[in-house]
């Protein structure tokens, strides 16, 4: 596999799976909660995860989108374009500062680290990846792919029974809704990812390639997804109420694992982070005879007092997270739309 397909494949992976998608919260609340139909989810979310990046590299490659806005300009026309696409750059700005939030009260619970202080190391590590070439980016996101897969194995090792409940248990559609909704979220930061990568890269590259580099990312968030879920299965009665179940597990059962597993937590927040900031970056650079280093100092102030302020507002991450699953939902249905409007 070349290094085209290998870029398409970890930076999908990387952006895919999210940024605190190590402390298992969402894996609880989207899969895990549903027991056996959880684990389809994950195979359905895993194919349109496959499906949106081959779209989203071969949309980059046939028309050159360069932004947000030129992205919604595609989708929704012109009138559209240019409310929706500052309203998802600043949300996508807050969807940082929760991020931030979320790692330094995970830390604050864990380590006793203040919530500034967990804060301040996350956006001095984004700082880091934003200052680097996308190749830094690359081998970043390999690092934490790997490290992930192999803490995640470890949790699993803790408790090797996995009591896999029958299809008859949660007999609904709403393990089907909640895949959907995590779909929804995780598009986008798919999307986000791949602008600064591939925007200006060679518009050469193969559609196979493409289509390589998408199936095997979704093998990486297949592997890495199934293993975090059957750990939190398999420590059921420890987890299913917990917050952040990964990390309450690790703290009970090992906590030797806990420093190096906040540490690959850390490195994936800030990498997720780094790359939506660069997404809101790049276009105003490109547009503009603005500097970086001064755009990606102001941005990344504004996320960290984003951070602060919504540690003391309950439920910050919650409302930030629901109106980008409803711009990604409006966005996934107008791909489907636009796919099934081209058929003769």
């Amino acid at each position: 596999m070349n290094r085209t397909a290998w870029q398409i494949a970890v930076i999908s992976a990387a952006s895919a799976l999210g940024g605190t998608y190590l402390f298992g919260g969402e894996w609880l609340r989207f899969f895990s909660y549903f027991g056996s139909w959880g684990t389809i989810g994950i195979v359905l979310v895993t194919l349109g995860f496959v499906w949106l990046t081959a779209k989203i590299v071969l949309l980059i490659r046939d028309t050159g989108l360069q932004s947000h806005r030129q992205f919604l300009f595609h989708l929704f026309g012109e009138r559209a374009a240019p409310a929706l696409s500052s309203t998802l750059a600043l949300l996508l700005l807050i969807y940082v500062g929760s991020l931030l939030q979320e790692y330094a009260k995970a830390a604050q619970g864990t380590l006793s680290l203040p919530m500034l202080a967990g804060m301040l190391v996350c956006a001095a590590l984004s700082f880091a990846f934003l200052r680097s070439k996308g190749s830094t980016v690359f081998a970043g996101s390999i690092i934490a792919l790997a490290m992930s897969a192999l803490l995640l194995g470890l949790v699993f090792s803790l408790q090797h029974y996995v009591p896999l409940p029958p299809l008859t248990y949660q007999l609904n559609i709403s393990w089907l809704w909640h895949a959907i909704f995590f779909v929804c979220l995780h598009a986008l930061l798919l999307f986000s990812a791949f602008l600064p990568t591939h925007s200006t890269e060679d518009t050469s590259v193969s559609t196979p390639v493409v289509y390589l580099g998408a199936a095997f990312g979704g093998i990486i968030i297949l592997t890495i997804s199934l293993i975090g879920h059957f750990a939190i299965l398999a420590h059921w009665h420890d987890a299913h109420s917990l917050e952040n179940p990964l990390l309450e597990i690790l703290t009970n059962r090992s906590p030797l694992l806990l420093y190096p597993y906040l540490l690959v937590a850390l490195w994936q927040v800030s990498l997720v982070a780094s790359m939506l900031i660069r997404s809101v970056c790049e276009p105003l650079l490109q547009s503009s005879e603005l500097r970086p280093l001064p755009l990606q100092l102001l941005f990344l102030g504004l996320v960290v007092l984003i951070a602060f302020g919504g540690s003391i507002v309950p439920h910050f991450s919650v409302y930030v997270e629901l109106l980008l699953r409803l711009i990604g939902f409006t966005i996934l249905v107008r791909l489907i739309q636009q796919k099934f409007a081209k058929r003769p």
